[in-house]
């Protein structure tokens, strides 16, 4: 059966009008002080992939806001972000507006630590930095000689205090390690930190059980 040439064009024009549709996503980025930060990648990946709508990329403004525009309308998509200078684990849940429309995030992406190319790990909200010692575990006092030596980026390392430790914890510092901090207790212990659950305790100096972790404030 043969169809005539205003049918074929109607059904083509039905067929493009359904590849078409779209929506967005609007969000902004922000660091642990709630500041824009500008010139980061924003990658939405799609959950369950859909030819032609697997990933899309934007760039954040002076501002630190993003729009996506092309996104498959009502589909799930993972957020996350990328620089060529740091790695950040800091990514988001979302579902596209439907067709048409823009999902709007009701918070912003907050980029709480990041990991730069030499490993130095940056608390964004204070500027502490911080970098894990040898993949061993040893005492207090070669703790102390190893971070009073490191010059990696400049140097300036020391060891750090019980606040500071917390602190890189309550921003999302997780590693299954217990670590020495600066902070003596009494002649023969030392404070230390384990970054699976947050707790402290007071290990004797001798024993070599932790790990050393060096700190500097930028």
């Amino acid at each position: 059966m043969k169809m005539s040439r205003t049918v074929v064009v109607v059904l083509i024009l039905l067929l493009s009008a359904g590849c078409g549709k779209t929506s967005g996503i609007e969000g902004k980025v922000v660091n642990g002080k709630n500041q824009p930060i500008a010139g980061v990648k924003v990658i939405a990946k799609q959950n369950q992939p859909v030819k032609g709508s697997e990933q899309f990329e934007a760039t954040t403004g002076p501002d630190g806001k993003f729009t996506f525009s092309k996104l498959l309308p009502s589909s799930a998509y993972t957020l996350s972000i990328w620089h060529k200078d740091w790695k950040t684990d800091t990514s988001m849940a979302v579902e596209a507006a439907a067709e048409g429309e823009a999902t709007l995030l009701k918070e912003p992406m907050k980029v709480l630590l990041t990991v730069d190319n030499d490993g130095i790990v940056t608390a964004t909200g204070t500027g502490l930095q911080c970098y894990l010692g040898p993949d061993m575990d040893t005492n207090w006092d070669q703790a102390n000689t190893w971070v009073k030596s490191l010059s990696i980026s400049g140097g300036g390392w020391r060891m750090p205090t019980r606040a500071e430790l917390r602190g890189l914890y309550d921003a999302g510092g997780r590693r299954n390690n217990w670590v020495w901090s600066g902070e003596l207790n009494g002649p023969y212990a030392a404070w230390s930190f384990y970054f699976n659950n947050g707790s402290e305790f007071a290990y004797d100096r001798r024993a070599s059980t932790l790990r050393a972790i060096a700190v500097r404030s930028r």
